[in-house]
C-alpha cells in the first residue's frame, strides 16, 4: 500500500477532490474479482487517511462488462446450441459494485464505454444512485456527432440522482482537425444543449484542458478566477495502481 499512500499524498497536495483509477487488471474468475475489490477497499482507507475525503473512485471502460462464470454456471449451458448468445456468469462491473464497500468506493461511470460494453448507463444510474457519484461524458469524438449517445437521457438521470460533477474527454479527432477544434465543438455542444444546466460543474479533461478564456460565456473548469491548471488538479485526479507497474 506504500504506492497508494504516496500517490494519495501527492494528489492531496494538489487539492484533488477525486482520486479515480481508470483501468483494472485482467480478471477472469470470481476470486480474482474479489481480490481486486478487497484491494480497492484497502486503497480507499489509505486515500482517506491522506486527506482525500471521497476515498477511492473507479472509472470503467468496456472490459468491465465482460463476464466471468463459475464451473457450475458453465455446466448449466453446456451443450446448448445457443450458449454463445446466452448471458452466462456475472459481469465484472456488477461484481465490483457488490464486493466493494459503499462507504469506501464510488464509481465514475464512463457513459461511452458503458454503451460500448453493450450496457445502458441510464439503467445503471437508476439501479445504483448511491454508488455512481461522478460521470465521464464522452462520445466517439465530438459530442453529438456519432449518433451513438443519448446524452439527453443521461443528463436527465444525472440530475435526478443529484450527481454534482461530470468530466468531459475527447480522445481523438478522426476527421483530421486539431484537438483544440474538437474541444471547442464539445463545449459548444454542451453550451447549446437545452438539457445541460451544470455549466460551472463541467470539467473538460483528457487530451486537452482549454483555458477559461476560450469560453467567455461559461466557465468549463471550476470558477472563472482560477486558472485551468489549478482547477484540473483541484477537482480531478487519475492514477495507475501497482497492478500496472
Amino acid at each position: 500500500m506504500e504506492y497508494w499512500k504516496a500517490t494519495a499524498a501527492d494528489h492531496a497536495k494538489l487539492g484533488c477532490k477525486y482520486l479515480i483509477q481508470p483501468m483494472m487488471p485482467t480478471i477472469t474468475t470470481h476470486d480474482e474479482a474479489k481480490l481486486v475489490c478487497d484491494i480497492f477497499n484497502q486503497a480507499s482507507d489509505v486515500i482517506k487517511a491522506e486527506g482525500i475525503a471521497t476515498g477511492f473512485g473507479y472509472h470503467n471502460h468496456n472490459m468491465e462488462f465482460n463476464r466471468v462464470a463459475t464451473k457450475e454456471q458453465q455446466e448449466k449451458v453446456k451443450g446448448n446450441p445457443f450458449a454463445a448468445f446466452m448471458k452466462v456468469g456475472d459481469q465484472i462491473y456488477d461484481l465490483m459494485l457488490k464486493d466493494t464497500d459503499p462507504s469506501k468506493v464510488y464509481f465514475e461511470m464512463d457513459v461511452y464505454w458503458t454503451v460500448m460494453g453493450q450496457n445502458d448507463p441510464v439503467e445503471y444510474m437508476q439501479k445504483h444512485p448511491d454508488r455512481i457519484k461522478v460521470l465521464h461524458i464522452k462520445d466517439r469524438a465530438v459530442f453529438g456527432q456519432s449518433g451513438m449517445m443519448n446524452f439527453e437521457m443521461i443528463f436527465k438521470q444525472m440530475y435526478a440522482n443529484g450527481i454534482k460533477d461530470y468530466f468531459v474527454e475527447l480522445e481523438q479527432m478522426p476527421d483530421g482537425r486539431t484537438q483544440f477544434a474538437g474541444v471547442k465543438d464539445c463545449a459548444d455542444y454542451l453550451i447549446k444543449a437545452p438539457f445541460e444546466t451544470y455549466g460551472d460543474r463541467c470539467f473538460i479533461a483528457g487530451c486537452i484542458v482549454p483555458s477559461f478564456e476560450s469560453f467567455p460565456d461559461r466557465s468549463f473548469g471550476a470558477v472563472p478566477e482560477k486558472r485551468t491548471d489549478r482547477a484540473y488538479g483541484e477537482c480531478y485526479g487519475w492514477f495507475l495502481s501497482p497492478f500496472f507497474r
